[in-house]
């Protein structure tokens, strides 16, 4: 029941992000116009354009997901204090940054901020996921698994910290709407103009998160065992991710391109989350068992 729950908040989290996603692609954030939590003054408005509908949409699901995440963290706050209480943290603040961001009339800082809390919402869920599916007495992992430097914890944790700071300057450049500053889908060099200057960035780090995903990803596959199909989805969805920037670019911001552009990141956020927290779990050190006492002979 556990790990469904978690799965399940987690799928939802998931699919909440993405909804948001096409909300912003289809310029949908005040489709309610600055009415918070209600949507023009209703709590079920008429649906005169796709507009109130996709923002009544992503708030009705954003509710429905709040009671998971919550229902999520109190079953499984024994397995990991720490994660569960940073998961109802980021909850908290999250909703409170969407009301923020409505109030506001979508300011981009704040924007892109909901983006990151929600982001770091699903990845804390995806590793309270991992740690609450461990064995509690985990038996003494193979000696190729356990060895130090056995597994790239170090690369996956760099592959993790710059993937969703990628993550997060997209939403800034897309917030800003410097989406297309860089007209041409290859070529882009930095200028006195910010949106530009954001746009480069932005692509420059996309190929450090493709250097170091393939990095961490080669030395799974070389390792072998469970963690292996990490290494190589992992690969392969960064490639992914790269062209579908590309064609971001080449068809003029069409929504369905750019929201595919976001659940495709998730998805590598996700997997590189899931790979380093088993990485971290299985170099855990195992408590040794305590050797008897010595009895004293009569």
């Amino acid at each position: 029941m556990k790990r469904i729950l978690l799965a399940t908040a987690t799928a939802s989290v998931f699919f909440l992000m993405v909804l948001g996603g096409l909300v912003s692609a289809t310029d949908s954030g005040l489709g309610c116009g600055d009415d918070w939590p209600k949507c023009n003054g209703q709590w079920i408005p008429s649906f005169d354009t796709p507009e109130v509908f996709l923002e009544w949409l992503h708030r009705l699901v954003a509710a429905l997901t709040g009671l998971l995440v919550l229902g999520a963290v109190l079953v499984a706050r024994r397995q990991s204090t720490a994660l569960a209480a940073a998961a109802l943290g980021l909850l908290i603040v999250q909703v409170i940054l969407g009301a923020i961001a409505v109030r506001l009339e979508l300011p981009p800082a704040v924007s892109t901020a909901h983006l990151a809390v929600g982001t770091a919402l699903f990845a804390v869920l995806i590793a309270l996921f991992v740690v609450s599916s461990a064995p509690s007495s985990p038996s003494p992992a193979p000696a190729a698994a356990s060895a130090p430097g056995s597994l790239p914890v170090g690369l996956l944790g760099a592959a993790v910290a710059v993937t969703f700071l990628q993550m997060v300057l997209g939403a800034y450049v897309r917030h800003i709407g410097a989406g297309l500053a860089c007209p041409d889908p290859i070529v882009c060099f930095p200028s006195q103009y910010l949106p530009v200057t954001v746009h480069f960035l932005h692509r420059l780090m996309a190929l450090g998160v493709l250097g170091l995903v393939h990095a961490a990803g080669a030395r799974l596959l070389r390792r072998g065992g469970g963690l292996r199909w990490a290494g190589g989805i992992a690969m392969v969805l960064v490639v992914v991710q790269i062209g579908l920037g590309v064609l971001s670019v080449s068809t003029q911001l069409q929504p369905h391109v750019t929201t595919t552009h976001l659940a495709v990141a998730l998805l590598l956020l996700g997997t590189l989350v899931y790979a380093y927290t088993q990485g971290a779990l299985r170099g855990r050190p195992q408590p040794q068992p305590q050797p008897a006492p010595l009895r004293a002979e009569a």
